[in-house]
């Protein structure tokens, strides 16, 4: 099973879209899916962890 963590700073449209694309994919049971707040992240930015591998979004 992948596991997928998505750090975002704030809620806008932009992590929406990321977020609402990993709940429907947890949803098909292929991913486990958290998140989590890091407000030391610039807006509009998020970081995405996938089995121990880290992905800066811009």
């Amino acid at each position: 099973m992948v596991h997928l963590q998505i750090e975002i700073p704030t809620w806008t449209e932009f992590e929406n879209q990321l977020l609402y694309s990993a709940l429907h994919l947890a949803e098909s049971g292929t991913i486990k899916f958290t998140y989590r707040f890091n407000t030391s992240l610039r807006p509009a930015t998020s970081l995405l962890h996938i089995n121990g591998k880290t992905c800066f979004m811009d």
